[in-house]
């Protein structure tokens, strides 16, 4: 069985999505596993989430997702043509190298967001010690997003951006079911694992308000929930 080390959710909703990525994944391919709730200092990287497959130990969540797809039957991007596959592959990005900055910064850098953000992910941590271990992680955040650029933006700024890459991804998405193709693919559980992030994650704020303002997203957002409660429904253990 896969051991799935990540943070502790919180009312059902990981705040890290690339954690969520990885048990939604898990979760629709009913995939047998357990989570471990770590901090992050815990991962061979000093990241989450991680998992440990038998002897394998893999520590990024798209190299999990790869190492998944190719180990496991019936992988869910077979048979993808390589328009679809571009396709995934830059909203993909779009998700995790840009809208991700976005949530980053509302979570980490607005005072009033920290507090939540700290007893959400770091619960793992006694809470005797939990502040100061915490603040020395925030600190390196906060200077790691003012290096990126993201964290030398005004609010608004970093706001507008991360609705601009949130709009382009609907756009993409449009009316159909699913981003690349009739059914579901990778991309799909990477754009519901951010989109439930934003929508259920309990951050209000313009992030929040263009995620659920889209009806294409919402409808993803809907089908991918009822995806994730019938594999439940179906799992004999």
């Amino acid at each position: 069985m896969i051991e799935l080390h990540q943070f502790a959710p919180v009312d059902g909703v990981n705040l890290s999505p690339f954690c969520a990525k990885v048990e939604t994944y898990l979760r629709l391919r009913r995939i047998p596993h357990r989570v471990v709730v770590d901090p992050p200092f815990k991962g061979p990287k000093g990241k989450l989430p991680f998992i440990v497959d038998g002897p394998t130990t893999i520590d990024d969540s798209s190299q999990i997702l790869a190492h998944l797809e190719a180990t496991r039957p019936d992988p869910l991007d077979a048979g993808l043509d390589a328009a679809a596959r571009a396709t995934a592959h830059l909203v993909k990005r779009t998700l995790e190298e840009s809208l991700y900055f976005a949530m980053l910064f509302d979570r980490w850098a607005d005072d009033a967001n920290w507090p939540r953000t700290r007893d959400a992910l770091f619960a793992a941590i006694p809470k005797a010690v939990r502040p100061a271990v915490t603040a020395l992680i925030r600190r390196k955040i906060l200077r790691d997003l003012k290096g990126e650029g993201t964290g030398k933006m005004t609010p608004e700024e970093v706001a507008g951006r991360g609705a601009a890459d949130i709009a382009a991804v609907a756009e993409v998405l449009g009316e159909r079911d699913f981003l690349v193709c009739d059914r579901v693919t990778t991309i799909d559980v990477v754009l519901f694992a951010f989109i439930d992030n934003l929508s259920r994650g309990g951050f209000a704020g313009p992030l929040r308000e263009a995620a659920t303002a889209s009806a294409g997203l919402v409808g993803h957002h809907r089908r991918m929930t009822a995806l994730l409660a019938a594999s439940a429904s179906a799992d004999p253990g």
